[in-house]
Order: structure tokens, then C-alpha cells, then sequence
């Protein structure tokens, strides 16, 4: 390929996907796209089931870690970013885990109790699932699953060295895991479905190197399998249980189409209202997209905006009535 035409194609995915921006978030997109060209500020959690939390702090600073706390629980924020949490004694001693704030959003409203029976339909590399089982200082029985070989031997090791012991961890295929474990069926109090999506959120405008993967159609193309693995958690969620969806990409298709097909598919699931911290950067879902008209609920929804300290991001909680 020459380098004139890599240019062409280039310009050509920037210019579509900034026209996409502007479409779904029109008044915001200035911001939004402006933002997009750096990436927001680093954060993590502490491993507090093996580990002091002031101490971890203290051994951060006495590297020269600006450290703040953030506005999300647990969650903590790097402010001189020319230095390298993942160089730090903390890190490399699985003290801290790295994770950006928009991706821990999930967790905190998963919010896992003692004993509680989760489910995280897509745990690999396991961010999330660490998380929540830090959130439920190792009480809740936790079941992570992985379709993808590679990625479930990662997720193992990634809880072996933080030293998870609360999570069974299952290799399968989240789509169909309610036909192998038929008693799966409305049994979990929480499920987590973080699906794997097209990954907007991130995505450098000065760094072509984020576009390679990315195309105009990838969005629609994955809707299927989210819905698919949406449709097989709900399934496996126990009346009265509640699930959250997320995705860390900005496409209605993949976000709000989602789950308003689950709402149309499922007279038993309706759609609980998110209330973050209003220091949190979000709108309210969308309710119609391209003359196509979603259920009014689906305001109930959120999007995380980027800013200096969150990724895109979107969020949504479903419910399971008793009928």
C-alpha cells in the first residue's frame, strides 16, 4: 500500500467517525471529539484483601505518585502521568490493579453483597470481576465465564495474583451456557454482561494507529452477539435479580438498540433508572436514533462522556419482575 492511499483511508475512517460523533451527540460533539485526543488521566483500585490500603497509598507517594481519590469508590486517580503505575513496586506486586474509572462503573452498580450469586458472562481479563469481588471483600460466589481459550487462562492467572478466592471460573461459550448448566436458569441474584464491542471509547483521533480495527459497520455487525449474550444472561437471572449492561463504545447499535430488543423480546424485563454522581460526566440514553423510535424508558440508560478522568462509556440496569 502506498503511503498516499494509507493517508486516503485514514482521513476517510476520521472524517466518518467524527460525522458519527456529531450525529449521536450533536450540541456535545465539539467536547467530546476534542477530548479525543488524548487519553483521560490513569486510575486503579487497591487489592484490599491482601493488602493495607494506607500502606499501598504511602508506597505509591514515596515513589512520587500524585495520588487523589476519585469520586467513584475505591477508585483512585494518577495525576502526574509521566510516571508509570504499571512500573511501580504496588503494581508489579499485584497491590493495585489498573483501571480506568468509566470501566469500573459497572462493578459499583453491580454492587455485590455477601453471598450473593453473580454471574460475569464475559470476564476476561478479569478487571471487573477482581473489582467486584474487592467490592464484596471476598464474600459474594462469584462465576466468571470465557468462551475464548486464551483469554480464560488469563483470567485464571489474573485472579490467582491478586489472590481472588471467591470465583469459579468456567471456559464456555456465554451464549449458550444455560444449555450445559441447565440449572443456571433464573438462578443468579446479579449478572454482568460487559459486552465485547466495536471500542470507540478508545479511540485517539491523533493516533491512527486506534483506527486500524475500526470500520463504520463494525458496530452493527457485533449487535447480534451482544443481543445473543444479553438474551442468555437474562435468562440465567433469578426473578427479581438485577443485570447490568454495558459496552465501552458509542454506538446506539450496539447500546440502546440492544436493550430496547431485549425489552421488546422479554414482557418480564424493565429498565431501572441509573443515578450516578452528578460530578460524573453522562446524558440520559437515547430514545430514538435514525427515525427509528426506542421504548421512552430507554432515557433510564446512561452514556459516559470522555473527559480528563473518564472513557466513553455506556451503562444500563435491567430487572427481572416476578410474573
Amino acid at each position: 500500500m502506498s503511503a498516499i492511499f494509507h493517508i486516503i483511508i485514514v482521513m476517510d475512517k476520521l472524517k466518518k467517525f467524527e460525522d458519527k460523533i456529531r450525529e449521536i451527540y450533536t450540541d456535545k460533539a465539539d467536547s467530546i471529539l476534542e477530548q479525543l485526543n488524548d487519553v483521560p488521566l490513569k486510575s486503579f483500585w487497591i487489592n484490599t484483601l491482601n493488602f493495607s490500603e494506607d500502606e499501598v497509598l504511602a508506597e505509591l507517594k514515596s515513589e512520587g505518585f500524585e495520588i487523589e481519590e476519585s469520586i467513584i469508590p475505591f477508585m483512585y486517580v494518577l495525576k502526574n502521568s509521566e510516571l508509570q503505575l504499571a512500573k511501580s513496586n504496588a503494581f508489579i506486586n499485584n497491590k493495585i490493579y489498573i483501571q480506568q474509572l468509566s470501566s469500573s462503573i459497572p462493578a459499583m452498580l453491580i454492587n455485590p453483597k455477601e453471598s450473593e450469586r453473580i454471574l460475569d458472562l464475559t470476564a476476561a481479563p478479569g478487571s471487573k470481576t477482581n473489582l467486584m469481588s474487592v467490592i464484596s471483600k471476598g464474600t459474594a460466589k462469584i462465576t466468571a465465564v470465557e468462551t475464548n481459550r486464551n483469554r480464560f487462562f488469563r483470567l485464571k492467572k489474573n485472579l490467582e495474583d491478586y489472590g481472588i478466592e471467591n470465583v469459579d471460573c468456567i471456559l464456555a461459550d456465554g451464549k449458550t451456557l444455560v444449555k450445559r448448566f441447565p440449572e443456571f436458569e433464573n438462578y443468579f441474584d446479579k449478572v454482568l454482561v460487559d459486552a465485547p464491542c466495536s471500542n470507540e471509547a478508545a479511540l485517539c483521533l491523533t493516533d491512527e494507529s486506534s483506527f486500524k480495527y475500526w470500520n463504520p459497520g463494525k458496530g452493527k455487525s457485533l449487535s447480534g452477539l451482544q443481543k445473543s449474550l444479553l438474551a442468555s444472561g437474562f435468562d440465567m437471572l433469578e426473578p427479581g435479580g438485577s443485570l447490568v449492561y454495558s459496552t465501552c463504545t458509542f454506538s446506539v447499535e450496539e447500546n440502546e438498540m440492544v436493550v430496547d430488543w431485549l425489552l421488546n423480546k422479554y414482557s418480564n424485563a424493565k429498565l431501572d433508572q441509573i443515578d450516578l454522581n452528578s460530578d460524573i460526566p453522562s446524558v440520559d440514553g437515547k430514545v430514538e436514533w435514525r427515525r427509528k423510535q426506542f421504548q421512552p424508558v430507554l432515557k433510564n440508560t446512561k452514556r459516559i462522556l470522555p473527559s480528563e478522568y473518564f472513557e466513553g462509556f455506556f451503562v444500563s440496569m435491567l430487572r427481572k419482575v416476578e410474573m
